[in-house]
């Protein structure tokens, strides 16, 4: 895809940014000219993905952020709107698989979490607390 400027002057938010489709559309975003916040719970690849865009000479920052956590929104809006003046885009892409947390990446065709049978209704509970409750602030 050949960069466009179509978001020049943007302010995006991108959660779930540190990895996979959310890492792969905050750097998009700032290909196409996007000011990008990106929030993860994973700090060393969030930072990581950040540096990347910035190196390139795009814009971006990250944020640690819990999605299931209300407050944490605040926070990051205003994060954005005190670096930026403004926030246009929101994509709210994170998400959980249920896999070991110590697994940062996918590095296979197969899932990276455990076969549902294998989960317990604990990692179940987040894993669905993650992907619908996150979705409400």
């Amino acid at each position: 895809m050949q960069p466009g400027k179509g978001l020049v002057g943007k302010v995006a938010i991108v959660t779930g940014g540190a990895s996979g489709i959310g890492a792969e559309t905050a750097r998009v975003f700032a290909l196409h000219g996007a000011k990008v916040l990106l929030t993860d719970s994973n700090a060393a690849l969030g930072k990581s993905v950040a540096s990347e865009i910035s190196d390139s000479g795009g814009t971006a920052a990250f944020a640690a952020q819990d999605v299931c956590d209300e407050a944490s929104w605040a926070t990051i809006v205003a994060q954005a709107e005190e670096n930026h003046g403004r926030l246009d885009i929101l994509c709210n892409i994170a998400g959980i698989s249920g896999r070991d947390p110590k697994m940062n990446i996918q590095t296979s065709v197969t899932t990276a979490g455990p076969p549902l049978i294998e989960q317990t209704l604990e990692q179940w509970n987040r894993v669905r607390r993650s992907t619908r409750k996150a979705r409400l602030w």
